[in-house]
């Protein structure tokens, strides 16, 4: 497996968002400097009144960066550990999906949040057979009405899968 390099510039390095990064970033790239020049140039010719809200804006513009950085990276550690899979191994991806809330399509943003019905966790396991390329892929979906979604949810649905699995004769 790989691990991330430093890059000098804040925005790019993906140590940095996984807070990994102790090393300075000096260089900012030109589109990521013309992004906060835009915020500076906002703030300049916005009311006192905006900036708080505006400063707001910034920093979650900043962690859906350092979000999308994140995604990249374990997207492309995906990939490699997928590569080095062999017949005697297999690779599960554990995953919380969503909280379902069956109600209408029509409701505020609010309203959605707002309320607690259900859970979806996902487990993946990919596995190749002996002499094939092809992953085999088996997806198993676990239903709770406890949304917390905690270890023992965890815990609990991983259980389950690896009983289900077949055993493989040594």
């Amino acid at each position: 497996m790989g691990s991330a390099i430093h890059i000098p510039c804040v925005s790019h390095c993906l140590r940095y968002a996984f807070g990994d990064c102790d090393q300075d970033h000096p260089n900012i790239c030109q589109s990521c400097e013309d992004l906060f020049r835009f915020f500076e140039k906002l703030q300049n010719n916005l009311n006192v009144i905006h900036h708080q809200i505006l400063e707001e804006y910034q920093k979650q513009l900043i962690f859906f960066m350092l979000h999308h950085a994140r995604k990249t990276y374990l997207n492309a550690q995906l990939n490699s550990n997928l590569l080095q899979l062999d017949s005697d191994g297999a690779l599960l991806i554990v995953n919380y999906k969503m909280r379902i809330l069956p109600k209408s399509a029509r409701e505020t943003k609010s309203e959605f949040f707002g309320k607690c019905n259900w859970s979806l966790h996902s487990i993946l396991i990919y596995t190749k057979n002996s002499g094939a390329s092809d992953l085999n892929i088996q997806a198993f979906d676990h239903w709770s009405n406890d949304t917390k979604q905690d270890a023992w949810f965890t815990a609990s649905s991983l259980h389950s899968v690896i009983e289900t699995l077949e055993k493989k004769s040594s």
